[in-house]
């Protein structure tokens, strides 16, 4: 039995480990809301929906203003194609840190600190300390990570979640008298239900190595027991959802992957473009300073090892010290379903990247063992600390160069004049544009801002709901120019509308591209509250609950 640490101890972890590992997050996090305050971009489709998401989900469990406890149900209703935890996560974060776009943007650095967390706690399992708090800095400096931190999704709170998962999955599955507790059972598979939780595509990372631990624990009594127990739990946390929302997610995914890619073109199967569709991505996404060092120690290693041919590679292999193997498979397995999967965008790889990064570490740690012993240990300290800020200034590059200043988005004005009109009472306006800086998504997160309750729906992309629309519409947003997909129909829209006697404009802003938004309403009562706006509001619900 393990004695408890000292107080001089304790204090020594912290100062050694703990302080420096909040530091890599603090600078991360530092410069992560410095480019959101300079950026201007307002959210698009995506980001926009998922904060709706949270918005929904905090008002459901009564965080933030509007909104209220109304059982299970009404709860699993606002999840009906991406699992809720993520969301429950973030409207909790809003409820403390603001709902605006910022602010709201504090979910992601506590999900980013939960990964940089669980890399430094695995590379720790793995080498010790100091290679633990290496792989943490080296996966804060990956662009890639560094992009999706600033933008609104699930890619890092997926990523957190799967290798959390994977983690603990990998500490169960030790041999004895390592792994194969209860306890940790019982942790795998809470963490695996929470990735698939947060995402279901989290089962292309997390799928091949639970099936392979299982598999592999099946023929030991005590583990087999362990095995059903965590497959029972995981079921039970998993369940309540898909059996509330089990067609809608299958209906989502459909559209989101199968059809998504093919009709954007990716490439499927196991043909050579979709296999080399991520790695050929690699060094824009981790950065040519850091698949340096990793290669060069790679290729060193390709070196030392060509005389023994194939059957020496598998001796190291085989050799390879605890933790290592079921790493290095738990990387090759996502990387492989990843690739396997029909959709394909640079965002999508991201789960992976905190496993390549630990390999990679690997490598930086490996040159710098090989400097310590030519020269010394202070100076290997400081070469690698030199590639660390090289990988810096390459990351802060890269995000100098990402950030736009667009013109002024109309959408913050419009809301303000829509809510002048209507104060917070239960608003639906009809959007004719649509495209990524002014859609139906960010419209309604801005008009549900504070309390708001203003919901924007985009129709008319077919000629025989112009009479409808016209006919029931209180609140309709029209704009010039270009206003996205299917223009000919949405242009006839607009013309019916200024030509209706029944609307009248309210307010106009400028656009981009000299193009403008106005703002329209149904002529007799005050704001045009009345019946056209409950009724429309009606058929929305009853088909929502349908």
């Amino acid at each position: 039995m393990s004695l408890p640490l000292a107080p001089s101890r304790r204090l020594d972890s912290v100062r050694s480990w703990w302080l420096p590992l909040g530091g890599i997050w603090a600078l991360a996090t530092i410069g992560d809301r410095l480019w959101l305050k300079v950026d201007g971009r307002v959210p698009s489709w995506d980001q926009a929906d998922y904060l709706n998401s949270a918005v929904d989900h905090g008002r459901a469990i009564g965080l933030l203003p509007a909104g209220g406890w109304s059982g299970w149900a009404d709860l699993l209703d606002l999840s009906p194609k991406i699992p809720p935890l993520a969301s429950l996560v973030n409207g909790t974060v809003m409820a403390v840190a603001g709902d605006g776009v910022d602010e709201a943007s504090w979910a992601l650095a506590l999900w980013h600190g939960l990964l940089l967390v669980v890399v430094a706690l695995w590379g720790r399992q793995l080498l010790g300390r100091g290679f633990g708090l290496l792989a943490a800095a080296l996966v804060a400096l990956l662009p890639a990570l560094a992009g999706l931190r600033v933008d609104y999704t699930l890619d890092i709170p997926l990523t957190a979640a799967t290798t959390l998962a994977l983690w603990r999955l990998g500490c169960w599955q030790a041999p004895a008298p390592r792994g194969g507790r209860w306890d940790q059972a019982v942790v795998a598979a809470l963490t695996v239900a929470a990735a698939l939780l947060v995402k279901q595509s989290a089962l292309l990372v997390v799928a091949l190595p639970s099936f392979w631990a299982a598999g592999k624990s099946l023929g030991r009594p005590r583990r087999r027991r362990q095995v059903l127990a965590a497959l029972a739990l995981v079921l039970a946390l998993m369940l309540p959802w898909l059996r509330h929302n089990g067609i809608t997610t299958l209906g989502g995914t459909q559209r989101a992957v199968v059809e998504s890619a093919a009709a954007e073109g990716d490439p499927t199967g196991l043909s050579l473009a979709a296999l080399l569709w991520y790695p050929r991505l690699w060094p824009q996404q981790f950065g040519v300073v850091l698949l340096l060092p990793a290669g060069a120690a790679a290729l060193l290693a390709a070196w030392r090892a060509r005389r023994s041919g194939p059957r020496g590679w598998l001796r190291a292999l085989r050799s390879l010290p605890a933790g290592w193997p079921w790493l290095i498979g738990c990387t090759a397995a996502a990387l492989f379903a990843t690739i396997l999967s029909p959709n394909k965008d640079a965002r999508y790889i991201a789960p992976v990247l905190p496993l390549l990064t630990l390999l990679l570490a690997r490598g930086w740690w490996w040159i710098g063992e090989l400097l310590a012993r030519r020269w010394s240990p202070l100076a290997a300290g400081g070469i690698l600390a030199a590639g660390l800020a090289a990988a810096a200034v390459g990351t802060t590059r890269e995000r100098l160069d990402a950030i736009e200043r667009p013109d002024p988005s109309p959408i913050a004005p419009l809301i303000t004049r829509l809510r002048e009109l209507e104060g917070d009472r239960p608003t639906t306006l009809v959007m004719v544009p649509g495209t990524g800086d002014l859609n139906e998504q960010n419209v309604t997160y801005f008009g549900r801002l504070q309390g708001g309750r203003i919901v924007a729906r985009r129709v008319g992309k077919w000629p025989k709901e112009h009479d409808q629309i016209l006919r029931r519409s209180a609140w309709i947003l029209l704009a010039t120019g270009d206003q996205g997909a299917r223009r000919e129909p949405y242009r006839e829209l607009s013309r019916r509308v200024r030509s209706d006697g029944r609307f009248e404009p309210v307010g106009s802003w400028s656009w981009t591209e000299g193009r403008k938004v106005e703002l329209w309403r149904r002529k007799g009562g005050e704001g045009g509250k009345a019946g056209p706006v409950e009724v429309f509001d009606g058929d929305f619900i009853r088909l929502a609950r349908g």
